[in-house]
């Protein structure tokens, strides 16, 4: 079975993309989305695998197989449940770009306080 980090190394080299491009457009801090592929995070947060999956255009059913479902939170395993069964594509996408743009927000708004503190 491909892992998560598989995945997301083989849609971030289809997308002609490196580690730094992609966190830096999700917001994550260096090194997460490295540790991610890498498996040394197997199980990042429900916001980042929704982040990645909108980032790559990809449903996150794509990237979250049955069997690591069972290894998520009870509140990430229903974040999911809802997503995958009670939301029409449409609120899918919805969705995913809401979760992008919360991600560059925050992105941002840690600039401008590392920038007010530098």
């Amino acid at each position: 079975m491909e892992t998560l980090g598989a995945k997301l190394q083989a849609l971030r080299r289809a997308a002609n993309r490196n580690v730094k491009e992609v966190t830096d457009a999700l917001g994550l801090g260096e090194g997460h989305l490295a540790a991610i592929e890498s498996g040394r995070i197997p199980n990042p947060g429900i916001a980042v695998v929704c982040g990645l999956a909108a980032y790559y255009g990809v449903d996150v059913g794509e990237l979250v197989t049955p069997q690591r479902k069972l290894a998520l939170s009870p509140t990430t395993s229903a974040v999911l449940r809802i997503f995958e069964e009670e939301l029409s594509e449409e609120e899918r996408q919805l969705l995913l770009r809401m979760i992008q743009a919360f991600l560059e927000h925050r992105t941002k708004t840690a600039q401008v306080s590392r920038n007010a503190a530098g």
